[in-house]
């Protein structure tokens, strides 16, 4: 007999499935990734729930749960967080959607996570309470992220001048690996490593060298996650925070 749970979950992606319904990956905060197949959320209505599955939503779901990865289904879904912005303000929507891009492409995990789960939940939190988004939240979003999936950045032997070696993740004195990075970047990352949530908000750093770190960071996830893939929605970012 299947078994039923009930979880709070994050919409990291839903694609269109036949004419009205939708495959949604949800990441679950007692089974981790999961997949389901929605029927009829496309359909116009009264009735429609498609706006539930918004990518970047905090959700309340009971679904069917399989040990295999079949698509399972969900029987009841409702909203765990109501936002006030995301959803009406552009740049807080565009920084929602290349977050739960960077998410989807990185975390596989099918086992409960907790603290992972609580860390993008607080981040889509703070996007949507902050006044102003910090132009390098991202930035400060994707090296934590890459600590809380074992490959953040070391910062040991840090001094200025060294310049920061993409594939192997550690500032470096020899500047012969083809994944370096600027000196003055390096010292931006530097910064930006040091800070938390709370002080993001006092590191400036010039736009030109602000979209290049961002690339550069994407770069780094796509050295030491195997299946991730090129942005789509950095194009958007680019725009709104270039």
């Amino acid at each position: 007999m299947m078994d039923i749970i009930s979880t709070e979950g994050i919409i990291f992606r839903t694609l269109k499935y036949a004419e009205t319904s939708i495959i949604c990956d949800i990441f679950t905060k007692e089974r981790g990734l999961k997949s389901y197949i929605v029927s009829g959320v496309r359909k116009s209505g009264k009735n429609a729930t498609g706006t539930l599955y918004q990518v970047g939503n905090i959700v309340m779901i009971t679904a069917y749960d399989g040990t295999d990865d079949k698509l399972q289904r969900i029987k009841e879904i409702h909203l765990a967080h109501h936002y006030q912005q995301i959803g009406i303000h552009v740049i807080k929507s565009s920084i929602i959607l290349f977050m739960m891009e960077v998410c989807r492409n990185s975390i596989k995990e099918k086992e409960e996570n907790v603290v992972l789960f609580d860390f993008i939940k607080n981040y889509l939190l703070y996007v949507d309470e902050v006044g102003k988004p910090p132009s390098c939240v991202l930035h400060l979003y994707l090296i934590e992220l890459s600590y809380m999936l074992g490959f953040g950045p070391s910062v040991d032997d840090f001094s200025e001048g060294l310049r920061f070696d993409l594939l192997n993740g550690e500032f470096s004195h020899d500047f012969t690996s083809h994944y370096l990075v600027s000196a003055a970047e390096s010292a931006a990352l530097y910064k930006i490593i040091g800070s938390d949530i709370s002080n993001i908000n006092q590191i400036q750093i010039k736009n030109q060298m602000r979209v290049e770190l961002l690339d550069h960071l994407l770069m780094y996830f796509r050295l030491h996650v195997p299946t991730f893939t090129e942005s789509q929605a950095i194009r958007v970012i680019r725009q709104v925070f270039g």
